[in-house]
């Protein structure tokens, strides 16, 4: 199968590299020269360019028979967000219109504050204008009879919030430390995506996110058992979040269903596979 990535960052590269152990021919579009050696590395060819200008799309072959968006905003506002996934999605069905769509967007489009187990079914209605935006990139691929992910808060070597900021000291317990946090290792994000694609899945909503939701108290005394650290200090909920204020517990257990198995089940798991690194970098 050949294979085009959109976007081949930190949850890209691995999945290019499970593409290239199974034999598929991958093109990864990156921004940077830096990128594309990075790439050539793992045996995917890269093209460079960005994807945001309409001229940059003409250097880009037509025979694909995958087109994956995962590309990231970069934390970007509304108007990034429009950029990278809404316009990216359209012109990637514009230019690949005989390939299969999949794209790669967020549990952040549930808006759920009551702590209440979300699934594939439930309400989307999201408080932020940039997961408005998911939402309607979503619809492009979901019309072309294309898949759609929506992984939760990921986490891997060298990527951790919340490991990051308790490192550093600058964490702190919001309110009692109830509030849900739903994340999944960039690993399993990478296999989830695999998974649906070599099982030939052609269409659908899928949540990636690990079996066990955690609340910010249960993540923060187990590293504090794990590094002889002491507790953060407690702070009042912060409700002005970027991406929205939520309190929910996202379940998986629909691709689960299909066969799908973690590789890191729980935090626990993930976060002890690099524990022992000096720093952790954010998300």
């Amino acid at each position: 199968m050949k294979i085009f990535l959109l976007g081949c960052g930190f949850v890209g590269k691995k999945l290019a590299q499970n593409f290239g152990e199974l034999g598929h021919e991958v093109v990864g579009w990156v921004r940077s020269n830096d990128s594309a050696l990075e790439l050539r590395g793992l045996g995917v060819s890269p093209l460079i360019g960005d994807f945001t200008e309409e001229s940059s799309w003409g250097a880009l072959p037509h025979d694909f028979d995958l087109a994956i968006h995962i590309a990231s905003s970069g934390r970007g506002d509304v108007a990034v967000y429009e950029k990278v996934y809404l316009e990216g999605m359209r012109r990637l069905a514009a230019h690949l219109p005989k390939a299969r769509l999949f794209f790669v967007s967020s549990t952040s489009v549930y808006g759920q504050i009551d702590g209440a187990i979300v699934d594939e079914s439930s309400e989307t209605n999201p408080s932020t204008a940039t997961s408005q935006v998911l939402l309607k990139a979503e619809q492009i691929a979901l019309e072309k009879g294309g898949i759609v992910v929506r992984p939760s808060g990921i986490y891997g070597p060298q990527r951790s919030i919340l490991f990051q900021k308790f490192l550093e000291g600058t964490a702190v317990i919001e309110g009692e430390g109830n509030r849900w946090v739903n994340q999944i290792h960039r690993d399993d994000v990478a296999g989830g995506i695999t998974f649906l694609i070599e099982n030939n899945h052609r269409s659908g909503i899928f949540n990636l996110t690990d079996q066990r939701p955690s609340n910010h108290m249960e993540i923060y005394q187990w590293l504090a058992q794990k590094t002889g650290k002491p507790l953060p200090p407690y702070a009042a909920e912060n409700h002005q979040r970027k991406r929205g204020w939520t309190h929910k517990r996202i379940s998986s257990q629909k691709l689960q269903t299909l066969g799908w198995r973690l590789k890191f089940p729980t935090f626990e798991e993930g976060y002890s596979s690099f524990l022992g690194a000096q720093s952790v970098g954010g998300r």
